[in-house]
């Protein structure tokens, strides 16, 4: 009796010590596993374009929708400030700066990479012929050395025509460009020397000087091929080849009493060829392919289709369907830049609110369209 007593007395004391405290049991090796971070090895950061320097001004230019690449090239969807922090080197001047990932959360390591950080965009450049020398004229950019002046003849590649080594807003280089028989046109860069290194900015090029006789002759011609396709050609365009990979502008009017237009935005970066009017009837389509020559720029636009309507007829401000884009007298040609700026502005028109800067009504320009 008193055995089974004993015996009843410790199976109790086992339940009661079971119930208050469960047993521990060692953790898998899945478990380990899944709580252990990642890590960024392998990882890249998108390269990212030159940064325009603004005084005082920090440059971040990685945001909350930036990605990363993973190691096997896709986006890498990781979260800023969840996955990783972003921190800079360098970034409140011109010259390199870094940027520096680190893991976070489940992500541990650190990712480095580098940008350009390039002076401003030189404005209202132009360039004037005075008998045997050439007038360089534009407004100074702060904290640059100097400028790089590029000259193309006869719509030939820009090739370096005089530097300027220090910061002004003038310089006249003597040569003779009298000849008839020569187009010249120029831009011009400013730049800043850091380690021994050249930052330059982007080129302004509406500074062409016409110092022949020989002046802009610029026609816009498109031409429907099928029910869905059709070209358009820019004729007369310098430097062709740089100006086909920029966002080109066409603006055609028929009358400048008001601000009803109809224009395309070509986009060779997307490749898309918006249509866009006053007032607003948006239309889409892509481009196939862009071509260059010499002096000419052709884009293959699809779906085209959509455009049609509106070509031949549009709405004027009071709703009357009499003002066509087909052979519109008033053209403007816009260039717009990698960081957003006006590349090259030309119109057959004299400017009546200062947006284009160069040409204004110097050039010809014609409007043409054949369609189906």
């Amino acid at each position: 009796m008193k055995t089974r007593s004993k015996i009843m007395s410790l199976f109790a004391a086992f339940i009661i010590t079971a119930t208050a405290a469960p047993a521990v049991f060692p953790q898998t090796s899945a478990y380990a596993a899944s709580t252990a971070q990642k890590s960024l090895k392998g990882y890249k950061i998108e390269d990212i374009k030159d940064q325009v320097y603004e005084k005082g001004q920090k440059i971040t230019p990685i945001t909350s929708w930036d990605r990363l690449i993973s190691p096997d090239g896709t986006t890498a969807n990781l979260k800023m400030d969840e996955d990783y922090t972003v921190t800079y080197k360098n970034n409140d001047r011109i010259g390199t700066a870094t940027v520096i990932v680190k893991g976070i959360g489940d992500y541990k390591g650190t990712i480095t990479s580098k940008f350009n950080i390039i002076p401003k965009y030189t404005t209202s450049f132009s360039a004037k012929k005075n008998g045997k020398k050439v007038d360089f004229t534009w407004d100074k950019v702060a904290g640059v050395d100097g400028y790089d002046i590029y000259a193309s003849k006869n719509g030939g590649e820009f090739s370096l025509f005089t530097s300027v080594k220090k910061n002004t807003s003038k310089v006249t280089v003597n040569r003779n460009l009298n000849n008839t028989k020569t187009d010249w046109r120029f831009s011009i860069c400013a730049y800043k020397m850091v380690g021994g290194k050249k930052y330059s900015s982007e080129p302004n090029w509406t500074g062409m000087a016409l110092t022949s006789k020989k002046n802009f002759n610029i026609s816009v011609e498109g031409k429907q091929i099928d029910a869905d396709t059709a070209t358009l050609t820019l004729k007369g365009i310098p430097n062709p080849e740089y100006y086909a990979s920029r966002r080109v502008q066409v603006v055609l009017m028929n009358s400048l009493s008001d601000w009803n237009y109809y224009g395309f935005s070509l986009v060779p970066a997307d490749m898309t060829c918006n249509l866009y009017r006053i007032p607003t009837v948006p239309a889409s389509g892509s481009i196939k392919s862009i071509k260059t020559t010499k002096d000419s720029i052709t884009y293959t636009i699809t779906n085209f289709k959509e455009f049609i309507p509106y070509l031949k007829e549009v709405p004027d401000a009071e709703g009357v369907k009499s003002v066509s884009a087909v052979n519109a007298e008033y053209i403007n040609i816009t260039v717009i830049d990698s960081n957003g700026n006006r590349a090259m502005c030309i119109q057959n028109f004299e400017d009546f609110d200062e947006y284009c800067s160069t040409n204004k009504g110097e050039v010809k320009i014609t409007n043409k369209w054949t369609l189906k």
